[in-house]
């Protein structure tokens, strides 16, 4: 199924710059001085022209408003004989700001998808996935859903109930609205009768303009986990011994479910970290509709728990972070005679691995 007009756009746009690095670095989890900066510099200009797009696009949306209110003031309507009142031509001309926004993001966000490629230079253009590669970080400009899990059968919202997945879903995509909405209240109840409408307007130029600068962060820490993750996981498997791996392979399967169910998204890192592995061990069961207890992947003498435990904790770290629910787990295994880490060792191969200096040996 195509991917849309915006994403072929995009992908032209990187691939154009990208076709330039003829040579990579196999450790491009390992970053120079140089590059770190670099990194910092676009990483700052993006959360600037993120949040500046955020101000301008409140200000566009609020000033006609006031400047022209007979226009796009109150319209009084009759339906089954009830009189409602609502700001119609507003709430169209809103939506329709909403695009130029939203276009504006995208460039600014692929722009630096594009420049932390150049600095880490990667991908190679001679690589066999080189457009595999750009059409990946092309999604991660775009923020496009990293459903990569999918081809693997990998459901990581087995065990939530609907409530709770729809609950996550809506407060993702309204929490700028909903911010606003809060403020909002917040600012009439100080006020009272001297909140005028223009003052709550304006009240949500710093909530946008902080989500959208959120939005790029986060897009940023994509585009370098899917810069870093193929890579480190391709050195963490050299310390495996295959021969163990093959004996573990009932295991490898449901280990997967339960570090994306852990997870709870459709995670790239893991996704690579997958990749890998099934290449070196085919026989490994992916398919599972149930959600995964940790008691299941251990057995009390078996000789493959410390390797599933060595597993288990890079699939958790391969994609920069450490959730609370991944917490909890780590401190339930600390009680497991065959699992040697501590919360502070693992926080700190996280900083390193995110600071550029590589992934430390699990």
């Amino acid at each position: 199924m195509g991917k849309g007009i915006v994403h072929k756009i995009g992908s032209k746009y990187i691939e154009k710059s990208v076709s330039k690095i003829a040579k990579g670095s196999k450790e491009v989890y390992v970053l120079t001085d140089a590059q770190k900066k670099q990194i910092q510099k676009i990483t700052y200009e993006t959360y600037f022209w993120s949040a500046l797009i955020g101000v301008v696009a409140v200000l566009a949306v609020v000033l006609p408003f006031h400047a022209f209110p007979s226009f796009f003031g109150e319209q009084t309507f009759t339906v089954f004989g009830t009189t409602i009142k609502f700001e119609l031509f507003y709430t169209i001309f809103a939506i329709l700001m909403l695009f130029p926004e939203i276009w504006a993001l995208n460039f600014v966000n692929l722009r630096a998808v594009k420049k932390i490629c150049l600095a880490c230079k990667y991908p190679c253009a001679n690589a066999s996935d080189f457009q595999d590669q750009v059409d990946l970080l092309t999604e991660a400009g775009l923020e496009m859903p990293a459903k990569h899990l999918e081809l693997f059968n990998i459901d990581p919202y087995i065990g939530l109930s609907k409530f709770s997945y729809y609950s996550l879903f809506i407060l993702n995509k309204l929490k700028a609205t909903l911010t606003n909405v809060v403020v909002k209240l917040l600012v009439k109840r100080f006020l009272g009768r001297y909140a005028l409408r223009i003052v709550t307007d304006l009240a949500g130029i710093p909530i946008f303009a902080f989500w959208n600068a959120w939005a790029s962060h986060g897009i940023l820490k994509e585009t370098k986990m899917r810069i870093m993750a193929s890579a480190a996981t391709q050195d963490f498997i050299e310390e495996l011994d295959p021969k163990e791996l093959q004996q573990a392979h009932e295991k490898i399967g449901i280990l997967f479910h339960f570090i994306a169910q852990q997870k709870r998204s459709y995670n790239y890192a893991l996704f690579a970290y997958m990749k890998e592995i099934i290449r070196i061990v085919p026989e490994a069961k992916i398919d599972n509709k149930e959600e995964i207890k940790l008691e299941q992947l251990f057995d009390e003498n078996s000789p493959n728990s410390k390797l599933i435990a060595k597993m288990l904790v890079f699939g958790f770290i391969v994609d920069g972070s450490i959730s609370i629910k991944e917490r909890l787990t780590l401190k339930k295994m600390s009680d497991y005679p065959w699992y040697d880490y501590s919360i502070e060792s693992l926080e700190e191969a996280v900083d390193a691995y995110l600071d550029g200096k590589g992934l430390p040996t699990i």
